[in-house]
């Protein structure tokens, strides 16, 4: 008769510890290393992949807000049987005094397009200086006039005011020289002050009353607003927040809006796109401090975008304009009635 052997306690036990000692088994160090390694590796690869996809939506952000400005320029067209000016004298009747005392910018004249009529209704168009921001202006940052990309400062303190910015400027058209074409010959520029040159070659420029029907070079080849949302650098390295609205804030178009005046948030052709190092006031040609307290009117178009910034052109497109652009094309493209083929520009 066969006898089954019943296990003992303790070898039970034994076989119990094997067991649990088997499932706790974990990673070692070098597997843990490996993995982190591993990780790191997959994050490095991906994170630039995350970077540019951020970068890509910002900038159509960015150019879904140029749209829109251009939309707004339009309907201000058909309601007002004209564009809006850079900046025109607070005096009546609008637009056609020479001098004048500030002035209020092209965005102020838009803001009843932009869906922001309450605010426009409450403007004190009186040319009493930068006071001319109603109190329910003071700090309002306007997000459609600010790029995504933009790490400027939004605003400029003045005291307890607070003046926003904006990193749009419309173009007034470009210096004497650029257009190397000996059958155009630009004569409509004028020294500013602080050294600054402001034009009336563009479509908007001070005091201006131009309808579509004045730029005869066709719509698709003029620019009408360029782009101002990165820092510039100075002789000493140092990053300066030069801006045309970094003055006085989007809502000054000028002091004295006369052609010698102050010229403010609106932009004259004079600089390459991007050339963002090595200016000072003097060689800058704008003046001592230009950009907080000067005259930024030449400052150039720039961007946090890589390799360019942004163009609304007067028929509402919006183009990429690189770093590469020449002089010639960006002159021409600021001149309304040039009458030269913009060779190069696509």
């Amino acid at each position: 008769m066969l006898s089954h052997r019943v296990p003992s306690t303790s070898q039970a036990a034994n076989k119990c510890c094997m067991r649990h000692r088997s499932l706790r088994h974990g990673f070692t160090l070098v597997e843990l290393l490996v993995v982190i390694a591993i990780i790191g590796t997959l994050v490095g690869l991906l994170l630039p992949a995350v970077q540019s996809a951020r970068e890509s939506a910002r900038r159509s952000s960015c150019q879904n807000k140029l749209k829109q400005i251009g939309l707004a320029v339009h309907q201000h067209h058909d309601a007002r049987g004209r564009l809006p000016p850079s900046g025109a004298a607070d005096t009546s009747p609008f637009g056609t005094s020479a001098t004048g005392a500030w002035a209020s910018s092209w965005l102020v004249y838009l803001l009843p397009f932009m869906e922001e009529q309450q605010l426009y209704d409450s403007w004190k168009f009186n040319g009493s200086g930068y006071a001319i921001f109603p109190t329910n202006a003071y700090g309002v940052a306007m997000p459609g006039l600010r790029c995504p990309s933009s790490s400027l400062p939004q605003s400029r303190s003045f005291g307890t005011d607070i003046m926003a910015r904006s990193s749009y400027v419309p173009i007034c058209g470009a210096v004497n020289g650029l257009i190397t074409s000996p059958a155009y010959a630009e004569t409509r520029t004028s020294n500013g002050s602080g050294g600054s040159i402001n034009s009336r070659g563009g479509m908007m420029f001070q005091n201006s009353l131009l309808k579509f029907k004045d730029c005869l070079d066709g719509t698709s080849q003029v620019l009408m607003v360029g782009e101002q949302s990165d820092f510039m650098t100075d002789t000493a390295g140092v990053k300066q927040p030069w801006q045309a609205s970094g003055a006085f804030g989007w809502g000054l178009g000028a002091n004295n809006s006369g052609p010698t005046g102050d010229a403010y948030n609106s932009h004259t052709i004079r600089h390459p796109i991007n050339q963002k190092t090595g200016w000072d006031g003097a060689t800058f040609g704008v003046g001592q401090g230009f950009g907080s307290s000067g005259w930024p009117s030449n400052i150039p178009l720039n961007s946090s975008h890589a390799g360019g910034a942004l163009g609304l052109l007067l028929d509402g497109s919006v183009r990429f304009l690189t770093d590469a652009t020449s002089m010639q094309i960006l002159a021409q493209l600021g001149t309304r009635d040039d009458g030269m083929v913009l060779n190069g520009f696509e």
